[in-house]
């Protein structure tokens, strides 16, 4: 009946701007500070519950995966960009008999990235530039999976 969790976690850094005005209200300066990190996961809640008359489990299993899809520009400050962090999850309570394994597949994630190589100077170049740089688009598609086998251990 206890719940058992399994994480993996990693964090990111970021920079964060903050501008600074005069009295008229024009901007003076802008410093750069690192953001509040940020945490992604994958865990897994699993939650047994033992039927020893029918030598069955009752697992109810919560798992949580959050990624960094992108990073966002600030409006203000283009060169500062914000994670922008997805969050996917699902319950489901499974009845499985002692020994048997399970498969449970359904948080699929879909993630495009663009990356634009441009040659110095020329590729920056209004209306023209375009024949100088070239954009790199890359698409990638995955599934979690949860493979479980239960086995029920009498105390001896």
């Amino acid at each position: 009946g206890e719940t058992a969790l399994f994480n993996y976690s990693k964090t990111y850094k970021w920079w964060e701007a903050t501008p600074y005005f005069d009295s008229e209200g024009k901007l003076t300066h802008t410093t750069y500070s690192l953001g509040e990190p940020v945490e992604v996961k994958i865990s897994l809640e699993v939650t047994p519950q033992i039927d020893t008359e029918e030598k069955e489990v009752v697992v109810t299993l919560h798992p949580i995966v959050e990624d960094i899809i992108d990073w966002v520009e600030q409006p203000d400050y283009p060169d500062v960009k914000v994670p922008n962090v997805s969050k996917e999850e699902l319950t489901t309570k499974l009845r499985i008999k002692d020994g048997d394994t399970i498969a449970i597949g359904g948080l699929m994630k879909k993630k495009e990235e663009s990356r634009i190589t441009k040659i110095p100077i020329l590729g920056s170049i209004p209306l023209l530039g375009y024949l100088f740089r070239k954009t790199d688009i890359s698409k990638s598609k995955t599934e979690l999976i949860i493979f479980l086998t239960v086995r029920i251990i009498s105390p001896e």
